[in-house]
């Protein structure tokens, strides 16, 4: 028997994951022939199998992370020949994302960012934008969140958002917001959430992506809400293929921005099983051409990406070409996977780089 075993038997009447040396120890209780971690992290070392005590239905895996890791997963269960997957049923914290949820384990001194801890009173309020589309095809729907107050004609910082919803619904993005403006590290702004329809080609550095956005989307506003911005005061933020989307709308209209945050971007730089030419054709030769011709060069951008990713190495190529093509970069690095939880930790940190507070300041017409 392990020398863990006692110490997981005494524990488990306790709720969640408990720590053994300061590190977490996942524990599973039921009939099982075999019970596995699943972390979708390629980079995260491989824990083996749960261990069973025995003589009973009880497993457990001790975990050895960084202290500042966090980690979200699901527990692979074999029984009676075949593969399940569960949510961790003795764990209660989770993360949610479009297709459901994931357990989370962090390390000893991770934290989660106070926007997601502390509520602050609403700055804003929420519009729907709908917009006929020449250049995608057909009637578009997107958001717009305002400071509260804001009067027609106003001069607002413009920060647009890559899958708004899901930004919104996972990523605590308004509390974000809210938060870094009432603690006054950030001006107050404006915040346009884009939604997609064919996410995969129109995020893939589509040109009429960013066609719909600066000919079609921003003139909406003004028309409607009489709310002016000026390129010096945009940015443009995403995820995954929203970052793809993101630095390609800037690159196609360079003086229409002036800030770009990429988190875990998937900049996909060379074709294989891995990364298929049918998905990341574009994306590759997108970064061909930027290498080519920059275009960007007096951009903020904030780079943000998981050491378990599979996207580590793409990002540590990316950052010294937008460096050498004159960005001003903050590049960052975390324990972490490709998820929503991280992205959401990371909002505070990219919106304090791309509009700090007395920088971009709002003035009145």
């Amino acid at each position: 028997m392990s020398a863990l075993s006692p110490l997981i038997s005494a524990a488990l009447d306790a709720a969640g994951p408990f720590r053994h040396l300061g590190q977490p120890v996942l524990i599973f209780n039921g009939k099982a022939q075999e019970v596995r971690l699943r972390t979708w992290m390629p980079h995260f070392p491989d824990p083996g199998p749960f261990v069973r005590i025995e003589g009973s239905e009880r497993w457990y895996l001790p975990l050895a992370v960084p202290a500042t890791a966090r980690i979200e997963y699901r527990l692979a269960v074999k029984h009676r020949g075949r593969w399940h997957e569960v949510s961790d049923p003795t764990n209660p914290a989770e993360a949610t994302n479009p297709f459901g949820t994931n357990s989370v384990v962090t390390g000893p001194d991770y934290k989660q960012p106070p926007y997601v801890l502390e509520s602050s009173p609403a700055t804003g309020e929420l519009h729907e934008i709908r917009v006929n589309s020449q250049a995608l095809g057909g009637r578009r729907h997107h958001r717009l969140y305002i400071p509260l107050g804001f009067r027609r004609g106003s001069t607002l910082p413009l920060l647009i958002v890559h899958d708004g919803s899901d930004f919104l619904r996972h990523a605590s993005l308004t509390s974000a917001i809210d938060f870094q403006v009432m603690k006054g590290a950030i001006t107050p702004l404006a915040v346009l959430m884009l939604d997609p329809w064919d996410r995969l080609t129109e995020y893939g550095a589509s040109a009429n992506h960013a066609a719909h956005l600066v000919e079609e989307v921003l003139p909406h506003l003004q028309r409607r809400l009489g709310m002016l911005s000026q390129p010096g005061e945009r940015a443009l933020i995403g995820a995954s293929m929203g970052a793809v989307a993101s630095l390609a709308t800037a690159w196609h209209f360079p003086r229409q921005f002036s800030h770009v945050g990429l988190i875990s971007g998937s900049f996909v730089d060379s074709i294989n099983d891995d990364w298929p030419a049918e998905i990341f054709a574009p994306v590759t030769d997108f970064l061909e051409a930027f290498g080519r011709q920059p275009r960007l060069e007096r951009y903020r951008a904030y780079t943000s990406v998981g050491r378990y990713e599979g996207l580590i190495d793409f990002h540590r190529r990316l950052n010294p070409l937008l460096r050498s093509a004159g960005l001003k970069v903050r590049a960052v690095e975390t324990w972490d996977g490709h998820h929503w939880g991280a992205w959401r930790d990371r909002l505070g940190d990219c919106l304090q780089f791309i509009f700090p507070a007395g920088v971009n300041a709002p003035s009145t017409a």
